[in-house]
C-alpha cells in the first residue's frame, strides 16, 4: 500500500504503532556493518540518479492524463506524493546495490515500479505479473515509451503464472511483491511460499503493504520467522527480507 491512497483504520493504527517502534535512522544503534551500509547508502541515499528526473516528468504527465484503462482514469492509478516516489527510487537503488540481474514483480500497478527497477541495469530482466489484462497492456506500452526493453509483462493470475515464470527466469536476485488487503491468508501464503522456493543465497525480497490489514501483517510475521530469512527491515510501507546466511538473524523497524 502506498501513501496517497485512502488508508484503512487498521493501517492508520499500524502507522501509529510503527512510529513508536521505529528507530535506527542513519544506522544509529545498528552493529551489523552490512545493515549500517545499507541504511546510509541505499535506504537514505540522497544521490539523484539520472532516472529520477525522467520518471518524475512521466508521473506528472500521467497525473494530468485523461486516458482510461478499464474505465478508470490513468491519473487515479498513478500514486502521487513524495512517499510513492521515494519508494520507487528505493527499488531502483536496491537493484543497483545488489547488482540485480533478474527481478520478479507481482502486482506492479501501471508499471512504474518495474520501470524504476529495469532502469538500474539494461542487462537485467524484470518479469512483471499484472492480474488485469488491460492494465498489463498499458504498463507494457508505458515501458516501451521509456525505451526499456528489459521488462517482460505477463497478465493473469499470479498463482497460475508464477511457477512457469520462475522456471523461465531462473536465478532470481530480487522479488517485489505487492500485497492487496483483499487477498486471503491462503493467497498471500501461496505467493510468498512460491517465491520463497526460488530464492538463492543473496536474494532480497521486498514486500509492499505489510501493514495494510491484519492479514498482510500476519504474512509479514510469518515471513520474518522463516528459517531462511536472515535479516528483515520494516519501513512501514514495505518490508525488506534478505535470504543470506552470512548476515545476522535480526529484525529491525527503521524510521523512514
Amino acid at each position: 500500500m502506498l501513501a496517497g491512497r485512502m488508508e484503512s483504520f487498521h493501517a492508520v493504527m499500524a502507522r501509529v504503532a510503527y512510529r513508536f517502534r521505529a528507530r535506527h535512522r542513519g544506522g544509529f544503534g545498528v552493529h551489523s556493518p552490512y545493515l549500517f551500509h545499507f541504511l546510509n547508502f541505499v535506504l537514505f541515499e540522497q544521490y539523484p540518479y539520472y532516472i529520477y528526473d525522467r520518471m518524475d516528468a512521466l508521473c506528472r504527465r500521467l497525473s494530468r492524463s485523461r486516458e482510461t484503462v478499464d474505465g478508470m482514469r490513468v491519473s487515479r492509478l498513478v500514486p502521487s506524493g513524495t512517499t510513492p516516489r521515494r519508494l520507487n527510487e528505493l527499488l531502483h537503488r536496491i537493484c543497483v546495490h545488489i547488482s540485480a540481474r533478474t527481478v520478479v514483480e507481482v502486482g506492479g500497478g501501471v508499471g512504474l515500479s518495474a520501470a524504476y527497477m529495469a532502469a538500474a541495469d539494461s542487462r537485467s530482466t524484470v518479469w512483471s505479473i499484472l492480474p488485469d489484462t488491460a492494465l498489463a497492456a498499458y504498463a507494457a506500452k508505458l515501458q516501451r515509451g521509456l525505451k526499456l526493453g528489459n521488462i517482460i509483462v505477463r497478465s493473469g493470475s499470479p498463482r497460475q503464472l508464477l511457477p512457469q515464470l520462475l522456471a523461465e527466469a531462473g536465478r532470481v536476485d530480487l522479488f517485489h511483491l505487492l500485497l492487496d488487503a483483499s487477498m486471503s491468508d491462503s493467497e498471500m501464503e501461496a505467493l510468498f511460499s512460491t517465491c520463497r522456493g526460488a530464492v538463492h543465497h543473496g536474494t532480497v525480497m521486498v514486500i509492499d503493504g505489510i501493514h495494510a490489514s491484519p492479514r498482510t501483517e500476519r504474512l509479514w510475521r510469518r515471513a520474518t520467522a522463516d528459517p531462511a530469512v536472515s535479516l528483515s527491515v520494516d519501513i512501514y510501507w514495505r518490508g525488506i527480507l534478505w535470504f543470506n546466511p552470512e548476515l545476522p538473524r535480526r529484525c529491525f523497524t527503521v524510521a523512514y
